[in-house]
């Protein structure tokens, strides 16, 4: 599916996903038009051009959209057919990043008590971060 997305293929994702007392906010991309008419939400338009509109702004979605694509870029031959994965692990390494050290032990701990694993001291130590338990019960 190559060029553009479409207002057909728009409606066919987002149909029954929004509720109709959202408001979105989006660009000006033409596609949209038929979107929110046949969603029925309030729709704030960012004109093309602009930055913000009646205080309504796309910086976060474009921060987010950038960081993504920054995380997606060290991995080679990246397939459509596994985004959902790297969005994935993209999401799980910008939540323990925000973690705190505290917060990285009791997820692990939850982890371990969930997944029923046998660890010793001699599988963990020297490991440097939380996200490593989850190597080793895998193995």
């Amino acid at each position: 599916m190559p060029g553009r997305i479409t207002s057909k293929e728009l409606i066919r994702i987002f149909k029954n996903k929004i509720p109709s007392s959202c408001t979105v906010v989006s660009d000006s991309f033409r596609s949209y038009h038929q979107l929110m008419k046949e969603l029925n939400v309030k729709w704030m338009k960012i004109p093309s051009g602009k930055k913000e509109k009646e205080g309504y702004t796309l910086s976060r979605v474009n921060g987010l959209h950038s960081a993504i694509k920054y995380f997606v870029r060290t991995y080679r031959g990246v397939s459509d057919k596994y985004l959902k994965h790297y969005i994935a692990i993209f999401k799980y390494r910008r939540q323990l990043f925000r973690m705190t050290f505290r917060d990285k032990i009791d997820m692990t701990f939850k982890h371990l008590m969930l997944h029923k694993c046998n660890i010793k001291y001699k599988d963990i130590r020297g490991r440097n971060s939380a996200d490593d338990i989850y190597a080793i019960t895998s193995e």
